[in-house]
């Protein structure tokens, strides 16, 4: 699926997760306090070394260890701004008739322009970074 064509939520979450603010995936453990248990990898920020011992899991480990709503709530969506100004990227939020544009660009030329359009800022913000952040891996 092409990322401009997910929708808000818990999946583009874990993306920006993943390629804004390097989070990793570590399997989850197989066992817990009753035996084993289901497990899946969980994202976890790159500050954590282990995050099991700090956190025992109890029962089915979730693919997410994280509350962040990048996606879908604008205050946790300035957090994602701020990581892209630390990256040296220039931010453009423009309301526009059907929603919002957003632009992040290092400002030395055109082509390197990482553009969304979307129905919320939210949502066009975390697209934008997406791309930006892919095209820099």
């Amino acid at each position: 699926m092409d990322i401009r064509e997910m929708k808000p939520g818990r999946e583009l979450d874990a993306l920006v997760a993943e390629k804004v603010f390097r989070w990793r995936k570590v399997h989850g453990p197989v066992t817990d306090y009753d035996g084993p248990c289901e497990s899946f990898d969980v994202l976890v920020p790159p500050t954590i070394e282990d995050p099991f011992p700090l956190y025992p899991p109890r029962g089915a480990i979730r693919p997410w260890w994280f509350c962040h709503k990048w996606s879908t709530e604008i205050s946790d969506a300035w957090e994602v701004v701020e990581k892209m100004k630390t990256c040296g990227l220039l931010v453009d939020i423009c309301q526009v008739w059907d929603g919002y544009s957003v632009i992040f660009d290092d400002g030395s030329d055109f082509e390197k322009q990482y553009e969304h359009k979307a129905e919320t800022a939210p949502h066009a913000i975390c697209i934008a970074a997406f791309l930006a952040m892919e095209d820099k891996a």
